[in-house]
């Protein structure tokens, strides 16, 4: 659809195509929508993770909570066909919580892991160990599907599940790492190092194409049938947000979508709809505007 939800962690809103709020709800978090529209928000203090859902209206359907270990972040959030809630939870491990649709907690599965997406009730998950990368899909109740290992050290920021089934993930390489298309080398300028990099692999784990971003950070990565957009940051003694388009197959589609700032600032979560439609959250930074976080939404 061309609307769209954003939270700020402590309100939600659901915005037109044009950016107008359509509603607003006394809640916010990580938000996750089941194919009838209704909205999971999930937050975590301490060691409660709480999960509300609401009506398409904003109209609460159930409120759970559930212990989750100290410190662990939300990384991911889905609803799968079958109206379960999950949430994918970092810290020293993965821990993923389920929710049925009317709000009983299931059993928490744990694995290794740093970042993850959910591809229905399947979580895959990365995490590098220093030195070789891992990539591992799950069943719902946590027993490998496949696991590929790539040998070198990056840092994931963000994953992306696309209609095919397909992972695309992403984020900063800190060696060089062949993921099955060449060895992507490792660039560093008197600025420093612009090492950012995207990976797309099959729903069984085999390399489709890997590719430098030639931007520093990667700040977010949303998918639909025929595109694959990438929020990048590229980083010398300025910053410069920095959008770009792929297809399927790894190839650069040109872009026309301009903030309107120049080139300073930080390119955030990106979010795209089937036809298009991408919502892009954009930070200003000095010397050209103070620090302003924006949401941005055009066609691409």
């Amino acid at each position: 659809s061309n609307q769209a939800l954003i939270s700020d962690g402590t309100t939600t809103q659901k915005l037109n195509a044009n950016g107008k709020t359509t509603g607003t709800l006394a809640n916010g978090g990580e938000l996750a929508v089941d194919t009838s529209g209704n909205v999971s928000v999930a937050k975590v203090a301490g060691t409660t993770l709480t999960v509300d859902q609401y009506t398409s209206a904003f109209a609460a359907r159930w409120h759970a909570t559930q212990t989750v270990p100290s410190g662990a972040t939300i990384a991911a959030i889905a609803v799968d066909s079958t109206g379960t809630t999950r949430v994918g939870l970092v810290g020293s491990q993965v821990t993923i919580a389920s929710l049925s649709s009317t709000g009983v907690a299931g059993t928490q599965v744990t694995v290794a892991g740093q970042w993850l997406a959910f591809d229905g009730n399947q979580p895959v998950v990365a995490y590098p160990d220093g030195t070789t990368l891992h990539v591992t899909r799950y069943t719902a109740a946590g027993a490998v599907v496949w696991a590929d290992a790539f040998t070198g050290n990056a840092g994931i920021s963000a994953m992306a599940i696309d209609p095919s089934h397909a992972v695309i993930f992403g984020g900063q390489l800190f060696t060089p790492i062949d993921f099955g298309g060449g060895t992507l080398p490792t660039h560093t300028s008197e600025n420093g190092p612009f090492n950012g990099f995207v990976v797309k692999l099959t729903s069984a784990g085999a390399h489709v194409f890997s590719t430098r971003t030639e931007d520093t950070l990667l700040g977010g990565i949303a998918v639909n049938a025929t595109q694959i957009a990438v929020s990048n940051t590229l980083r010398t003694q300025f910053r410069y947000q920095d959008l770009q388009v792929y297809d399927p197959s790894g190839a650069r589609i040109a872009t026309a979508l301009n903030p309107g700032f120049g080139q300073n600032g930080i390119g955030g979560r990106i979010a795209l709809n089937t036809s298009g439609r991408v919502w892009w959250n954009l930070q200003t930074i000095w010397p050209i505007f103070p620090t302003w976080s924006y949401l941005v939404t055009g066609t691409l």
